[in-house]
């Protein structure tokens, strides 16, 4: 599909897929994982945000 995006991102012990620019990140942000590390939260903090949004992508 043209727009989709598989990439993937590993802090410590989690592992996050991203699938797609439509990731809900509470701002709606087209690029999620660099928008989240600009915040410059440590690696747990980020982890718990990205894993936390692919949860709700899932419905989990």
């Amino acid at each position: 599909m043209a727009g989709w995006r598989w990439p993937l991102c590993r802090s410590d012990w989690h592992l996050c897929i991203v699938v797609g620019t439509d990731y809900p990140l509470l701002a709606g942000l087209a690029h999620p994982i660099e928008e989240v590390k600009a915040l410059g939260l440590d690696a747990a903090d980020q982890a718990k945000i990205l894993r936390g949004s692919a949860k709700e992508l899932l419905r989990l």
